[in-house]
């Protein structure tokens, strides 16, 4: 009979969000997030020895979405943002066009 890897996932997040609108036709939207994972897995053989992995992580992000109002019914959206988590920092820039229905 084959056996397969035992995994275990948790992953828990929570973040603050705030608008300010600067005039009628742009706003800021900054936000913070914080999150957690830890995961184990377990490898067992048709021998009986075992390897088990165990890790875990938390990560922050920080960002601002800058949103400019096209039109009646239409956003667009630049978000720069940055993420640190244990050994690495990430920026990125997210562009978004928005249309309201």
């Amino acid at each position: 009979m084959k056996k397969f890897p035992l995994m275990f996932l948790l992953v828990m997040a929570a973040g603050l969000v705030s608008a300010a609108a600067m005039s009628p036709s742009f706003s800021i939207q900054p936000s913070f997030g914080i999150g957690y994972a830890r995961a184990s897995v377990k490898i067992e053989d048709s021998f009986g020895d075992s390897l088990t992995e165990k890790d875990s992580a938390v990560g922050f992000d920080v960002d601002a979405a800058l949103i400019f109002r096209t039109s009646d019914r239409g956003k667009f959206i630049v978000t720069p943002g940055v993420s640190v988590d244990e050994d690495t920092i990430t920026f990125g820039v997210t562009l978004g066009y928005g249309l309201l229905f």
